[in-house]
């Protein structure tokens, strides 16, 4: 039953993730306005939160350490893509109005990744917190691959 539960949220998930990757594009190439894609993505945030996330009990044992560090590696990996998807994928900076996504980006990942890796004592309250902190830096890598998205589909000829 856990699993099932583990994969269909997985499943999910994903898909939002390609939610989110098809408004940035369509945002991009101006066949949906700006607001209405802010409005969406919101949507998706609210939803993978929803979804991933099931408040807990009041004592409730931390993850295994291997599973804090693959979390903590994949963070780290995704944060290091998100930051330097500008300058990979577009060849250039961001622009001013995209710098303080990237420096927000920048100082909320080793808060979020030292709070996912460090032991906490067992209970909900805790995990909840970290989920928190953790949906604060899903939130900022969203915005900046946004942004990217948006600017790969107009390097690319396409107008917003």
């Amino acid at each position: 039953m856990q699993r099932t539960t583990y994969l269909a949220r997985s499943f999910l998930t994903l898909l939002l993730v390609l939610a989110t990757i098809l408004v940035g594009h369509f945002w991009a190439s101006g066949q949906l306005p700006q607001v209405q894609s802010v409005k969406l993505l919101g949507s998706f945030v609210g939803i993978a939160f929803g979804l991933l996330h099931v408040p807990l009990g009041r004592h409730v044992a931390p993850p295994p350490d291997w599973q804090r560090r693959a979390l903590a590696f994949t963070m780290s990996f995704v944060t290091g893509f998100t930051l330097a998807a500008p300058w990979l994928l577009v060849q250039k900076p961001p622009t001013n109005k995209e710098w303080a996504n990237v420096i927000a980006l920048g100082l909320m990942s080793p808060i979020a990744i030292h709070c996912v890796v460090k032991s906490h004592p067992p209970s909900g309250y805790v995990r909840d917190a970290v989920w928190s902190v953790a949906g604060l830096w899903f939130v900022l890598v969203q915005l900046d691959l946004l942004h990217t998205v948006k600017n790969v589909s107009t390097s690319y000829g396409r107008q917003s």
